[in-house]
């Protein structure tokens, strides 16, 4: 991920049932902004819902996504939280939990978790390409 970045956008992500899908929402009016095509954005919508709700599940808070628009034809979504919780929240349904990981995968060229600067101790990202029509300077934007 050591390629230029354009530009990037930050919002804190809440711990409520709807912060995920207040994250959604968020994801398409910047990929909007960006001209993604509405399958990519799909995409980067996804991997940032799985990373936020596994940032909810099993992290402190705070918790704060970032997209970041890069000159390699990728976004780069990131997940930033104050690091494990001491008990992780109980899981519902095994059925319905524990494929988020994969998903992000396979959308995924990269993805992985590195530290981050306080308040926040570590951040889970996904590089998901996006096509070279995009790539149109959108700094002067």
């Amino acid at each position: 991920m050591a390629t230029a970045l354009q530009t990037a956008e930050r919002r804190d992500v809440g711990r409520s049932p709807e912060a995920c899908a207040a994250a959604r929402r968020w994801v398409r009016e910047v990929t909007q902004a960006w001209q993604c095509p509405d399958d990519q954005a799909a995409d980067v919508a996804l991997v940032l819902t799985e990373l936020a709700a596994n940032a909810m599940q099993h992290a402190l808070p705070p918790c704060r996504a970032v997209l970041e628009l890069r000159d390699d034809r990728t976004v780069v979504v990131t997940v930033l939280d104050g690091g494990p919780a001491p008990t992780a929240l109980p899981q519902r349904d095994a059925d319905e939990h524990g494929r988020g990981l994969t998903l992000v995968g396979g959308l995924s060229t990269d993805s992985g978790r590195r530290s981050a600067a306080p308040p926040f101790r570590v951040g889970a990202y996904a590089a998901v390409p996006v096509p070279a029509a995009l790539m149109a300077d959108v700094r002067s934007r």
